[in-house]
């Protein structure tokens, strides 16, 4: 039935490693500083980049441990060393700093001027010469 198989599935993703993330945090050009969790496949600790980068984003009143059964789930079934996942918190979520209550109020919109700056500073994401990026 489908409680019973939600309940395996709960069951599954509480029982899975690697359950303690890698708390990091991401200085952005503003000043702002992203906080973020990230979880890589065991053997993933080389010095080769994974061929995978999952970003995970929560939702408006939330914050990044929204993926704390999730990213393990996903982490488990990828081959190893391929995947990392990287959950971030939102300005003003979590553990990520506030803007100034005397500021301007934040809208939405700006949540991608920082996850473009988060993934320029997790290295995802390279300028060339030309102004162009790279995957």
């Amino acid at each position: 039935t489908l409680i019973g198989a939600r309940r395996f599935v709960t069951a599954s993703m509480i029982k899975m490693a690697p359950t303690h993330p890698r708390e990091i945090q991401l200085k952005c050009s503003d000043g702002i500083v992203l906080a973020a969790q990230s979880w890589r496949c065991a053997g993933g600790e080389t010095t080769l980049p994974p061929k995978h980068r999952i970003l995970c984003l929560h939702g408006w009143m939330d914050n990044c441990r929204t993926f704390h059964y999730l990213a393990p789930v996903l982490i488990e079934n990828a081959p190893a060393g391929e995947v990392e996942l990287v959950a971030l918190d939102f300005v003003g979520h979590g553990l990520s700093s506030h803007k100034s209550l005397d500021g301007a109020p934040t809208v939405l919109a700006e949540s991608v001027f920082y996850v473009a700056e988060a993934l320029h500073q997790l290295g995802w994401v390279a300028s060339s010469n030309n102004n162009e990026t790279e995957p």
